[in-house]
């Protein structure tokens, strides 16, 4: 058969192996050995010390590489080619029957991301799909036995002369979308923010996750302790897993939180389930959170979080509407016992509802709506 389109099949000769790899040499040890060879095709010369003829198997290939590893803490990795384990006592010219000049694990790039940053700057997002071929290359290199993986971005920082690790929220199986969105985490804001520096280079990669795998089920933004062990997906001429870029410095911000509880103890006192609120925050006359008729639930606790840029004079006012319930064959109306740090509470007899007032003032830093509510319910009877 000898080479088509980056695949060599038997028969093969010399001239098939030269051909397919574009390497002028006809010594078979010099091809073997050649740099045009693809590393991470499943078929390829590997170090066995035999001159017979081999099986290739998935535990053969996992043995072929050596994968780039970043363990948290660390300055980030100098490069995320794997290392590629040639053969030294043998070699075989029955190596080469069934290689694939074009089989990658994975495709995918981080290249294109801006070399400057802002951290104000919307959600980037890339995507890294598994190879089209039917063996599954990346799962076997990432310890993951041929099944399920997750992929992460990392960011590491050298914040003040120490390197810190923060891990990005996973995504999707297969075809992987990583990405970050820096702006909405909070306790990253006030890190870069209180560091004093302008600017701060990052050294974003991408990493894969296996089951067996410490932070698997931790499907958060957070920073890694020291220590962790992550694979780095393997860099190819189809597949470029890394990025160093410069973030800028967090503007400053004021951040907002609306906080709304059921304070009851789920026995007498409680919130009926579907109980209507409202709610209203505005940053300068901007809507921030706002619901005109949201049905609050039986232990629900409602919690809403975004920021706004806070670098000059910047006005917050606020507002929640509570109404009276009735229960079940009980007549009348009954209010809600109410905890709140609103400035200003009034209530209206006619409409049986309580309103809250966050008055407009200066925003700082923060900004919190804070309120736990709950009815006793008439119904209710105690243990004798």
């Amino acid at each position: 058969m000898g080479h088509s389109n980056g695949i060599i099949t038997a028969p093969i000769s010399i001239e098939d192996v030269r051909q397919t790899l574009g390497d002028a040499s006809y010594d078979l040890g010099t091809l073997c050995l050649s740099n045009n060879v693809n590393r991470y095709s499943f078929i390829k010369p590997v170090e066995e010390d035999t001159p017979a003829d081999i099986q290739f198997t998935n535990e053969r290939y996992i043995n072929s590489l050596i994968p780039v590893k970043y363990i948290a803490g660390d300055s980030a990795p100098l490069g995320y080619i794997y290392y590629y384990r040639k053969p030294y006592s043998w070699y075989r010219l029955d190596d080469f029957i069934g290689y694939i000049h074009n089989e990658y694990p994975v495709r995918g790039s981080l290249a294109d991301i801006p070399d400057t940053v802002d951290f104000e700057t919307g959600a980037i997002a890339r995507y890294f799909y598994y190879d089209t071929t039917k063996r599954p290359l990346l799962s076997l290199l990432l310890g993951a036995n041929g099944g399920l993986w997750k992929a992460r971005i990392i960011w590491i920082i050298n914040i003040n002369g120490q390197y810190r690790t923060f891990a990005f929220r996973s995504s999707y199986y297969y075809e992987h979308r990583v990405g970050f969105y820096p702006l909405v985490y909070k306790d990253l804001y006030y890190l870069l923010r209180n560091a004093g520096n302008e600017t701060f280079e990052v050294d974003a990669f991408v990493v894969g996750l296996p089951p067996s795998h410490t932070l698997f089920d931790k499907d958060e933004f957070m920073e890694v302790p020291i220590g962790v062990c992550f694979t780095c997906y393997p860099a190819s001429p189809v597949c470029t897993p890394n990025k160093t870029f410069t973030l800028k410095r967090p503007k400053k911000r004021c951040w907002l939180t609306l906080d709304i509880v059921d304070a009851g103890n789920g026995e007498e006192r409680y919130v009926p389930e579907n109980t209507p609120i409202r709610f209203l925050l505005t940053y300068n006359d901007e809507n921030v959170f706002v619901d005109g008729n949201y049905l609050f639930g039986t232990g629900e606790k409602l919690i809403e979080e975004d920021s706004r840029i806070n670098e000059s004079t910047n006005y917050v006012s606020g507002s929640v509407e509570i109404p009276d319930v009735q229960f079940n064959y009980q007549p009348g109306w009954y209010s809600p016992e109410i905890g709140h740090n609103a400035d200003r509470e009034v209530y209206d007899e006619g409409l049986h509802t309580t309103y809250l007032y966050w008055d407009r003032k200066v925003a700082g830093d923060e900004f919190k709506m804070e309120v736990g509510f709950n009815y006793l319910d008439p119904n209710y009877r105690y243990d004798e």
